[in-house]
């Protein structure tokens, strides 16, 4: 809020456009073999922190909801005790590549049998497994995003979305 990006209400297609952004980002990395995070002229970079964008995005938008609606955070939790135990709905997670899990994370953020809140829950899920599954320290890479972003400009020099 404090960098301008909540001065108005904003839309769900900006907010899944922006998703799928970092999403992109990170298909990108892995395309390129940057799987871990490296910092870059003070900027952290690589995939994971590519996931900690896609994460923080979509913590972003469950806390614009402001308690609106009853998010599944349990929900989350299990998703995440799941994954540690390589084992998702049955299916090993040993069967899914980095590149799967991405674009399940893209697909289910167009799943239109879903709300949107339980869009971006899946998307959460989808990094959760994919962190694990890969063993990427999404923590750091959220902690070190967070503190890099506190020093970035309002609206990151005036970008509109």
């Amino acid at each position: 809020k404090e960098k301008g990006w909540w001065d108005a209400p904003r839309e769900w297609s900006e907010i899944a456009c922006l998703i799928h952004s970092e999403i992109s980002e990170a298909v990108e990395c892995y395309r390129n073999g940057e799987l871990a995070m490296h910092i870059v002229d003070g900027k952290p970079e690589g995939l994971v922190v590519e996931l900690a964008d896609v994460l923080i995005r979509c913590l972003d938008y469950l806390q614009s909801l402001d308690g609106r609606l009853d998010v599944d955070f349990g929900g989350l939790t299990i998703a995440l005790a799941q994954a540690k135990s390589n084992n998702s709905q049955g299916m090993g997670l040993d069967n899914y590549s980095m590149l799967d899990l991405l674009q399940l994370a893209h697909a289910e953020l167009e799943d239109m049998d879903l709300v949107q809140f339980r869009r971006v829950e899946w998307c959460i899920r989808r990094v959760l497994q994919t962190a694990l599954r890969f063993n990427l320290d999404l923590q750091s890479a959220v902690v070190a995003k967070i503190e890099y972003n506190a020093k970035r400009p309002y609206r990151h020099g005036g970008k509109k979305a």
